[in-house]
């Protein structure tokens, strides 16, 4: 376990996620702000399960498995990830549908925002999403990143937020 919530447990990806991932990356509805804008196929998930084990290993971050504590099950993931268009680090999520709108997205990501800050020590994190994407800009707004501006990586038009490390210790400072 990387990090709990109040309702969650963030955790590592692991091989045995595949079935869970298969089924939400293979649903347009979950996929489609992302840059396939649909489903993928269950061999694309594989890869990209590699490919999200593989930016652990080398970065020591990444993205992590949702559990719902009350369930146990797998509903989506979240966390940090290097990117590639920015010399930044992301924090990312997807759900599966049934668990829209409970606020799980912003739960799983200001523990990430937070474990960025506090055990890597970054500087900032940042939130992209496309414009139409109202469900995920709630998200970024919820954790008080502010708008850097247009940015076009991917084959997508976005917008790209961030917050900084002392803005994020000013909001906890001021709330604790």
């Amino acid at each position: 376990m990387i990090a709990e919530t109040p309702r969650l447990i963030l955790r590592l990806l692991q091989e045995t996620d595949l079935p869970d991932l298969v089924r939400m990356y293979g649903h347009d509805a979950n996929m489609r702000y992302l840059p396939s804008g649909a489903g993928i196929d269950a061999e694309r998930v594989e890869k990209g399960l590699a490919g999200h084990l593989a930016h652990y290993e080398t970065w020591g971050y990444g993205l992590w498995g949702i559990e719902e504590k009350q369930s146990g099950l797998l509903i989506g993931h979240c966390g940090l990830q290097k990117l590639d268009v920015l010399p930044q680090t992301e924090v990312a999520y997807l759900l599966d549908e049934p668990y829209w709108g409970q606020g799980y997205a912003t739960e799983a990501a200001r523990a990430a925002v937070t474990w960025g800050f506090d055990s890597l020590g970054l500087d900032d994190i940042c939130g992209l999403a496309v414009p139409h994407n109202t469900a995920s800009l709630r998200v970024i707004e919820k954790l008080d990143m502010q708008f850097v501006g247009p940015l076009q990586a991917w084959g997508l038009d976005l917008l790209h937020y961030q917050i900084t490390r002392d803005l994020f210790e000013e909001l906890r400072g001021c709330c604790d």
